[in-house]
């Protein structure tokens, strides 16, 4: 990587360096933005996201409530129907 430096990316005049530590916190900004891409990468692939909020308490309401058990009750009733032919 110290190559990279001494092959042409420093401006011609060296002796200024102002211009080389410019160049150097450019070249960190960049290599911090690659890191996180990597870790970004890395969390989506462990199931674990950067940047999402963890979900707040759900609330259902008292009608949603009975329209959930109205449908598990017909979802069993229909189970129940469907094992009695069998078992008879």
């Amino acid at each position: 990587m110290i190559q990279e430096f001494t092959l042409g990316i420093y401006p011609e005049n060296k002796g200024d360096t102002m211009d080389i530590t410019a160049i150097l916190q450019e070249e960190k900004k960049k290599l911090e933005r690659g890191l996180e891409a990597i870790e970004e990468a890395l969390g989506a692939l462990n199931g674990r996201g950067r940047g999402t909020k963890p979900r707040g308490k759900r609330n259902v309401s008292a009608a949603g409530k009975k329209r959930i058990a109205q449908a598990q009750r017909a979802r069993w009733a229909k189970w129940r129907a469907q094992n009695k032919k069998k078992a008879a």
